[in-house]
């Protein structure tokens, strides 16, 4: 059973998603792993809806670089 994260890294100030590892990795790269939280976990989840989950994060991450997010 693979289990996926997606978490806010406030050092690149966007939502990241991917697996154990992968936030362990960022946690220990980055100068404000005190920051960082998981917001969900996902337990087994099928190519359709991770492909669909990914790409809802990569575009509330444009949203927020853009500036449309402070705007609204």
């Amino acid at each position: 059973m693979k289990t996926e994260f997606i978490w806010y890294n406030p050092a690149e100030k966007e939502y990241q998603f991917g697996d154990k590892e992968q936030y362990m990795d960022t946690i220990r790269n980055s100068n404000q792993s005190h920051n960082f939280v998981i917001l969900d976990r996902f337990s087994n989840l099928t190519v359709d809806f991770r492909n669909k989950l990914i790409s809802r994060l990569r575009f509330l991450n444009s949203m927020n670089k853009s500036g449309v997010m402070e705007f609204i």
